[in-house]
């Protein structure tokens, strides 16, 4: 259970801090894909601050699983402002008075890009439409928890993507598919707002790590963040070259509201840390170095390993844009892992 980690609840209070908590006092907001590595942060973070501010905040916490969502949340789970909803995002779905939703729903199981890609565009262009039609019936305010996948390939780009510059996707791959959809999702929510005037916000998150991962969640950082607090030694399924601009979770989380109270309707917004761009490989190597554990490489020979990995090998993404309504990130990759890797082991403890 999180709430048995010290550090984690000192982190939680921290993010707090830089969170405008009157512009969600006493309202009801509905967060989907609740177990999920950033929407299970935001909602611990919402029940931090009606144990510890008395915010009276609704905490409505859709999933699929029951027994996962009960689990996830025990702390808080008999609570009156906690409403567990367990509900297929895919399907259509109606609730009253809500002043904000996040939806964050998605498939974040790089292996089910390829063996599942219909089930991986259903849950995002479905599940966003859905929603969308909920913030639209009860004229609130939606922040689409999008990707920086959407960005695709880009060849020999040096500088920092802003929000309106796209690379390459190859649509006929079926890795593409989550991609692709996202994209798609990004549309619709521009379509909605155009059309029916819904308020409705998008992120795009580079590539969060943090504590809160599911175990479903086989994206490499989490998958090594959870070989190596095993005492596991680390299996890199590549030659580990591509870079990525990493954003502890907690940081993350405080964009997410800065944009959800002040982002402007039909916009999106980068959430990036560039001062923690790193190889994959280095990753590896700095969670290695904190766990005493060894970092293994395996070449792909498998087709389903070779598909998975991406091909985009270098991402910067401008968190300019989002500077602009006030945010910055302050967790250093290294201190970031510590603190991950801290707060697993009090949670196994």
């Amino acid at each position: 259970m999180m709430f048995n980690s010290k550090n984690y609840l000192k982190d939680l209070d921290y993010q707090l801090k830089k969170i405008d908590l009157e512009r969600i006092k006493d309202k009801r907001i509905l967060i989907t894909g609740a177990n999920g590595l950033i929407c299970s942060y935001i909602v611990d973070i919402l029940i931090y601050a009606n144990i510890y501010y008395n915010t009276n905040i609704t905490i409505i916490a859709m999933g699929r699983s029951k027994e996962k969502i009960r689990e996830r949340f025990s702390y808080y789970y008999d609570n009156e402002l906690f409403i567990p909803i367990i509900q297929d995002v895919c399907e259509p779905f109606n609730c009253n008075n809500i002043d904000y939703i996040i939806h964050g729903a998605s498939n974040a199981n790089p292996k089910l890009y390829i063996t599942d890609p219909v089930g991986t565009m259903n849950a995002n262009y479905l599940g966003i439409l859905n929603m969308l039609n909920l913030a639209k019936r009860n004229k609130c305010k939606i922040l689409y928890i999008s990707s920086s996948d959407i960005y695709g390939f880009i060849d020999n780009f040096d500088n920092d993507l802003n929000e309106n510059e796209y690379g390459y996707i190859d649509i006929l791959n079926v890795r593409s598919s989550y991609s692709s959809s996202k994209r798609a999702s990004e549309t619709l929510c521009a379509s909605f707002y155009s059309q029916y005037d819904v308020n409705v916000v998008i992120v795009r998150p580079a590539h969060i790590y943090g504590p809160t991962f599911s175990a479903n969640d086989s994206r490499a950082v989490s998958d090594f963040i959870k070989k190596a607090s095993n005492g596991e030694n680390i299996l890199m399924k590549s030659d580990g070259s591509s870079t990525r601009s990493y954003c502890y979770v907690g940081d993350a989380i405080c964009g997410i509201f800065k944009v959800l109270f002040d982002g402007i309707p039909g916009n999106a917004y980068n959430i990036s840390n560039n001062k923690n761009i790193i190889s994959i490989k280095e990753l590896a190597e700095l969670i290695c170095k904190y766990t005493n554990t060894k970092l293994k490489i395996e070449i792909p020979q498998n087709e389903l390993d070779k598909k998975i990995d991406s091909n985009v090998k270098v991402i910067k993404i401008s968190s300019k844009k989002i500077e602009s309504l006030g945010w910055k990130t302050d967790m250093n990759i290294s201190d970031g892992i510590k603190l991950t890797l801290s707060i697993i082991k009090e949670i196994k403890n």
